[in-house]
């Protein structure tokens, strides 16, 4: 089902004052894992984003991506993942600029 997917290892840099990941950092794994033709050519226009369980320094996050393009727009499906656990899923709509 999903198209692209990178893994990531949550590095001091992305935590916040709670010793947890920082919620913008699961956005930037999302996107990342996205060819860049849609970042270069799409905005988004409406992000929905259900986070499900922390991420913590030295934990393994594995983002998968699923995209479907339609007239002027694009809608990417993301799954974050740290072990068996789903920790973040992220729908985006992008228009095209």
């Amino acid at each position: 089902l999903y198209q692209n997917e990178k893994e990531y290892l949550v590095m001091s840099d992305a935590i916040d004052t709670n010793q947890h990941t920082n919620n913008t950092q699961y956005i930037f794994w999302a996107t990342d894992t996205l060819p860049k033709e849609i970042k270069q050519n799409y905005c988004p226009a409406h992000v929905l984003v259900n986070y499900m369980k922390e991420t913590k320094e030295g934990d393994n996050v594995v983002s998968s991506a699923f995209t479907e393009t339609s007239n002027e727009k694009v809608i990417s499906l993301h799954r974050l993942t740290s072990g068996n656990k789903d920790v973040c899923k992220v729908k985006i709509e992008w228009l095209r600029q």
